[in-house]
């Protein structure tokens, strides 16, 4: 989409002049199990099936109304979620936005989150105002509603146009259907073979939603999701009960929806959604990564939506150079427990990015790991996924993210097999909610350094601010070697809004006196805090009285580095 204007409401990322009932094929009420926009601004289905009459579908409440510079836009709403929620996405340049969110109880109480954005909101009966001068993710909560995200994408840069010859259009296919009505996975599938280094290797899909089961993308090809299109997984849970041929395990899931398999520049982008209907999945406890990608080089995602997965939303499994852009993912998450909903994990892979991203999560945002076990290091009912061979991940990078999360914000592990974990970076961070914040979970293999937690901000933390550990025995659900080291890590301006523990230990190996490791001892050395901030206050030591730190004698070299002054 070549930008024009400074505003492109998206509706599914569709645009608001698209989102008309009568011109969007997505509002067909048997393509999806969510509410669909109509002439109204939320989410209430098609007119037609609210006339009362018999064995008609209730037509979704409307929890949230919305206004960008006073017109109305398509609200979305996910009402599968355990805990539901509303979002608004759109795409914007240019002047400033006037916002206005209409909720259906007045409230006076609120938090617009981001909090380092300092947006000067306000509450007048149901309704939040405020003024929007660039491009953001934003989580609105109030007390006792449901929440309530506000996705501002930049505008896309040299996007596919139909019509160019380098571009096919999904609707030209005899047979293709974008009502969701109807299985279309063997037509798109063989259209993404086709697409792979032809002269027309972009597959444009314009709005709609097109029903698939998995998908897997070729190598020197593009799949590009217009505005309003959805790809929606319509794999059966029965079609999970077995290994997914050709790909590796990954704690008891092989599945993919969105597939890149020894693939090298293929691109996934656009500002469509990919959905992986994994409320209907998890309650047949059936697990699907909704984008996987394994051994694979030179590839893309940007813009995408990503929501409802099954399990970890996105893997990045013994690849590199994998680059991640203005992605936002959508997952169904638990306030009162953990579902395995992860958000971006890379794992095993080097030189690869997530950059300006939106993780709501049930379980961790964001985290670097290593599932490759090397054969000097059997460990016994765990499974190797690659029997003995093994990639150091190094040269991960997580750059300006929200996230949202039922455990961890940044974090290395819980998997930290192999010989190194270097330079893996979290920088311009805000995590509106973890349980844990920063985050090594240091109890395998590894030696893990050069990490950095740089320009984070953490409103809310209910477990552990800084938890940089080697404790094996906290890890109840598999066995693990606990023969890690951490070295040379520096946090630097970070701040916390919670003063909770901040735990940095190593150990000693006396938990077992038949193990060949037994009375070693493991270090985290080397831990620099820069401007390192609680409630306020700068913390100066381990003893600081605005801290809480809990260390041992394992723990070593750690120190801090106070401001400048006037800095």
């Amino acid at each position: 989409m070549k930008t024009s204007g400074r505003l492109v409401p998206l509706f599914f990322g569709c645009a608001l002049a698209a989102c008309d009932k009568n011109e969007n094929p997505t509002n067909d009420a048997s393509a999806m199990d969510v509410g669909e926009t109509g002439d109204t601004p939320s989410s209430t289905g098609d007119g037609d099936e609210s006339s009362g009459s018999e064995g008609a579908v209730e037509p979704e409440p409307i929890v949230y109304t919305v206004t960008i510079d006073g017109v109305a836009v398509p609200v979305e709403r996910l009402s599968q979620f355990e805990i539901p929620v509303s979002y608004v996405h759109l795409s914007h340049s240019g002047t400033p936005l006037q916002v206005e969110i209409t909720a259906v109880e007045a409230f006076t109480d609120f938090t617009l989150s981001p909090k380092s954005k300092n947006i000067a909101a306000t509450a007048a009966g149901n309704t939040l105002s405020f003024t929007l001068d660039e491009p953001g993710y934003f989580i609105l909560q109030i007390p006792n509603q449901e929440r309530f995200f506000l996705l501002v994408d930049p505008p896309e840069v040299d996007a596919p146009q139909l019509g160019d010859p380098t571009v096919r259009n999904a609707m030209d296919i005899a047979g293709m259907d974008n009502t969701g009505v109807t299985d279309v996975t063997e037509l798109v599938q063989t259209a993404i073979d086709e697409a792979s280094g032809a002269a027309q290797n972009i597959l444009y899909f314009p709005a709609g939603t097109y029903g698939t089961r998995s998908l897997s993308l070729r190598s020197d090809m593009t799949v590009y999701l217009a505005e309003g299109a959805v790809l929606r997984n319509i794999t059966e849970q029965a079609n999970l009960l077995g290994p997914a041929q050709g790909l590796t395990v990954i704690e008891g899931s092989s599945h993919g929806y969105i597939v890149m398999s020894g693939v090298t520049n293929a691109k996934l982008i656009g500002r469509g959604t990919i959905d992986g209907n994994g409320a209907t999945l998890q309650a047949s406890n059936r697990k699907m990564f909704l984008v996987k990608i394994e051994n694979s080089s030179n590839s893309v995602i940007e813009g995408i939506i990503a929501r409802d997965s099954a399990f970890w939303n996105t893997l990045i499994y013994r690849s590199e150079n994998i680059n991640i852009s203005n992605y936002k993912v959508i997952n169904n998450r638990l306030d009162s427990d953990w579902n395995e909903t992860d958000g971006v994990n890379f794992d095993n892979t080097t030189a690869s990015t997530l950059l300006n991203g939106f993780l709501y999560t049930g379980d961790d945002c964001m985290a670097a790991k290593s599932d490759d076990i090397q054969d000097e290091f059997p460990v016994a009912g765990l499974l190797d996924p690659t029997m003995g061979s093994y990639i150091n991940v190094a040269d991960i990078t997580y750059e300006k993210v929200v996230c949202f999360s039922r455990s961890s914000g940044c974090k290395i592990g819980t998997k930290t097999f192999g010989e190194t974990m270097s330079n893996v970076v979290y920088r311009n961070v805000d995590v509106v909610l973890a349980d844990r914040g920063l985050v090594i979970d240091a109890v395998d293999t590894a030696t893990i350094t050069g990490t950095v937690f740089e320009d984070i901000r953490l409103e809310e933390i209910t477990g552990r601010l800084v938890d940089f550990n080697m404790d094996p025995q906290s890890i109840t659900w598999r066995t693990n070697p606990g023969t890690c080291t951490v070295t040379n890590t520096t946090v630097t301006n970070v701040s916390s809004e919670s003063n909770v523990e901040c735990r940095i230990q190593g150990n000693i190996h006396d938990w077992d006196e038949a193990d060949q490791y037994y009375g070693n001892e493991y270090y985290v050395d080397g831990v620099t805090f820069t401007n390192f901030s609680i409630g306020g206050n700068v913390i100066a030591s381990l003893e600081d009285p605005n801290a809480s730190f809990v260390t041992n004698e394992y723990g070593t070299g750690i120190t801090f580095v106070l401001p400048e002054a006037g800095g």
